[in-house]
């Protein structure tokens, strides 16, 4: 036994500082933790006879007398002088550590942990010295602390960051499925599952290093997963997931490369690639194709021959289907977004911009397609096709199903969006099957 445990007396502390006198020494506790020194008071504020009286016990006759209604104030150094006088602890603070167990000192220890944090954050500094974008990785981080969130302390923090470094710094790869570079970078072939820390960690950086910079309701897409809040939770989870497949797809990496392919027919292809050749052979033929996104991004199309052509988005693959039906060879180039567009219509709708195509939409005239027309039109800087207020009206008739669901506002066309709020009819594209097929007809 040490000089310093011989000078407390637990079971006499215990005592003293009984069930209705607890909370002076909660209250100096706090104070030690704050590195604040036990001088001044402390007031409880509506105390009871027995905190009273056990106030008395400990201080004297002068605070027994019944102060009904008034707070209760103790004085730290009259409290600290007592505990000496007892003999029970050689101050207030020993007694308060000999009640509570070892105090640390929060001030002192967090600004410890924000100097782990800023450390951890620091390990990407080289990387973005070389690939400035990704100083906006590094600011959201700090900003919204996502870090601090994924990570288990700053030790751990650093961890995950050393990781991200080292799969930011094999990108952008050449078509990889996402476990291979999981397992050729981490030795873990799940390291970048989308439920493990290191995936979300990771993700906002991987969406800055793609080529596209995609615009997204006015903003790139970086941080922020789609889905806002017109939509349902079902809805948002599969957009968040298409969000990330597309994300790593644009720096070459895949993530169910073939699910949800790509619906086309009439594209041009080229023949430069074994994707591009396929593609003029079904053009050829006058039948869709589906185009995987390990199509799309391992053995990418040029689509040279597609520069100042319009190539026209339908939503819903019966246009397709009948265009094929009808047209066959004759189709000019479409492609079809099935819903919301996945990765492999997102890539190829891309891929069809950068080899310089002019884009036009057309969905169903609903709260659906407007959501559909608003992403493919902005991401995609399309045009409307037949799609707006005077072709919505125009397309009316009897016995159309009633307009269900929440009012989503059309960004291209607020009367649109009017129309359909006043109306209160779905019109599906099928209605319009003719006119969109005349369009559609390639009559060279």
């Amino acid at each position: 036994m040490t000089a310093a445990d011989a000078a407390i007396d637990a079971v006499r502390l215990a005592r003293l500082f009984g069930p209705s006198s607890w909370w002076i020494v909660e209250r100096a506790r706090a104070r030690l933790e704050r590195g604040t020194a036990l001088v001044g008071s402390v007031t409880l504020p509506d105390p009871s006879d027995e905190q009273r009286a056990a106030v008395a016990g400990l201080l004297g006759s002068r605070h027994s007398r019944p102060r009904s209604g008034r707070p209760l104030r103790v004085d730290l150094g009259d409290l600290d002088a007592m505990v000496r006088r007892s003999g029970c602890a050689p101050s207030l603070a020993a007694a308060v550590v000999a009640l509570t167990g070892p105090v640390t000192d929060l001030a002192a220890a967090a600004a410890e942990a924000a100097r782990g944090w800023d450390a951890a954050i620091a390990v990407a500094e080289p990387l973005v010295a070389a690939r400035p974008d990704l100083a906006i990785w590094t600011r959201q981080l700090l900003a919204t602390g996502l870090l601090r969130r994924l990570g288990d302390g700053p030790a751990r923090g650093r961890e995950l960051m050393e990781a991200a470094v080292a799969v930011l710094s094999a990108l952008p790869a050449d078509g990889v499925p996402i476990s291979v570079l999981a397992a050729r970078v981490l030795g873990d072939g799940h390291g970048l599952d989308a439920d493990r820390p290191l995936s979300t960690l990771v993700l906002g950086a991987v969406a800055l290093l793609g080529p596209a910079a995609d615009q997204t309701n006015g903003e790139r897409l970086d941080l922020a997963e789609p889905g806002g809040d017109q939509e349902e939770p079902a809805a948002r989870a599969v957009r968040s997931a298409e969000w990330r497949r597309e994300a790593w797809a644009a720096v070459g990496v895949l993530v169910s490369e073939l699910a949800l392919p790509a619906l086309t027919l009439g594209l041009p292809g080229d023949p430069d690639s074994v994707t591009g050749r396929a593609l003029q052979l079904w053009r050829e033929a006058g039948q869709p194709v589906h185009l995987s996104l390990r199509q799309l991004v391992r053995d990418r199309p040029t689509l040279h021959a597609v520069r100042g052509l319009t190539v026209s988005v339908c939503e819903n693959p019966a246009v397709v289907s009948a265009a094929a039906d009808r047209l066959g060879a004759r189709c000019r180039p479409l492609v079809c977004v099935s819903g919301m567009p996945a990765a492999p219509v997102s890539s190829l709708l891309r891929l069809l911009r950068e080899a310089g195509a002019f884009l036009r939409y057309h969905g169903d005239f609903d709260w659906g397609g407007l959501a559909i027309a608003n992403t493919v039109i902005d991401r995609f800087d399309a045009v409307p096709w037949r799609y707006d207020r005077a072709h919505y009206e125009a397309a009316l008739r009897p016995g159309l199903a009633e307009l269900t669901g929440r009012q989503v506002q059309a960004r291209f066309d607020p009367d649109l969006t009017a129309a359909l709020a006043t109306h209160r009819r779905r019109v599906e594209e099928e209605t319009v099957l003719d006119t969109l097929l005349d369009d559609l007809t390639d009559t060279g």
